[in-house]
């Protein structure tokens, strides 16, 4: 479990699968998420067990510190010990909760882990272009744009491309 003064950050529990579903299939949500197929509460359970098991991805649940209900999802994917790189993503299910600190001190809590504690040297997400919301929460944490991936995402009618965005672990640490 990792704490901070908003958040907590702690593993995904069965008991967690339905609010996992109701957040994944909230429009306002999943706006910016590629397309989503339904899924069972049996689907959803696979899931989770799946994410228990896997050496290269780990979800983190976000909970409110003050009454521990969770709010959100930190999502750490593709970590590649090698070459010491991996992906991140957040989502904050909970709409009270957009625009507070929460996502900004998930994400620093995260990051700290993967810098310090796993000793990776960059950790980068991907954000849909017309995300703006997004582009300006990576900006403000410290990350780069290094990189734009065309036309992969079909959404609204037409083609989206990938915005990568990156940070290093002497960018993180020198704002730290």
């Amino acid at each position: 479990m990792l704490e901070g003064d908003h958040v907590i950050l702690r593993a995904i529990e069965e008991s967690d699968a339905k609010i996992l579903r109701d957040w994944n299939f909230n429009a306002a949500t999943t706006e910016y998420f590629p397309s989503r197929w339904p899924v069972s509460m049996s689907e959803q359970q696979a899931w989770l067990q799946s994410q228990k098991t896997s050496t290269d991805k780990k979800k983190l649940l976000i909970c409110d510190r003050e009454s521990e209900a969770p709010i959100g999802l930190l999502g750490i994917l593709a970590i590649d010990r090698a070459n010491r790189h991996c992906e991140i993503g957040i989502t904050i299910g909970e709409a009270k909760f957009r625009g507070g600190p929460h996502a900004t001190e998930a994400m620093n809590l995260g990051l700290t882990f993967l810098f310090q504690e796993l000793n990776l040297h960059l950790v980068y997400a991907r954000i849909m272009e017309d995300n703006e919301r997004a582009r300006r929460f990576f900006k403000k944490i410290g990350f780069r744009e290094s990189g734009i991936l065309r036309d992969m995402i079909f959404k609204k009618g037409r083609y989206q491309s990938w915005v990568w965005v990156s940070q290093t672990r002497d960018e993180y640490l020198s704002t730290t």
